[in-house]
């Protein structure tokens, strides 16, 4: 039987969105789960001028290091087809590009935020 996890790996509400760049992570091999398939969604409401730019990284690095401190490689092209989102979208992974890597981060990269600035970031994992 398979394994499926979901989880909200973010919800910034309007009026709490800064300018920075945030990471957000999936552990492809949590608690002895070894995860073959992996989507993300992400909803943006831009507010009056807020920018953002989405991409996908990995990594396989698998030798104890915390997620937030391994190496990161930009795979959003070469998974996906596309160089970066800049809008609302889904990231399907139906092939299992991802199932060899260690950690997935989602990098959110926002700019000019207002008080009606917010996303929220879904994800789904599939062993």
């Amino acid at each position: 039987m398979a394994r499926i996890k979901t989880q909200v790996l973010a919800r910034v509400a309007a009026g709490a969105a800064t300018n920075n760049t945030f990471y957000y992570y999936l552990d492809m091999q949590e608690a002895g789960t070894h995860f073959q398939k992996a989507g993300v969604q992400f909803e943006w409401t831009p507010g009056g001028t807020g920018t953002v730019t989405v991409t996908i990284e990995a990594t396989v690095q698998d030798d104890g290091t915390a997620a937030a401190s391994c190496a990161y490689r930009d795979i959003t092209t070469g998974t996906f087809g596309v160089a970066s989102w800049t809008d609302d979208f889904m990231a399907i992974d139906n092939a299992e590009r991802l199932a060899c890597f260690r950690h997935i981060r989602v990098k959110v990269v926002t700019l000019t935020t207002d008080a009606n600035t917010a996303w929220t970031l879904y994800a789904k994992q599939i062993a």
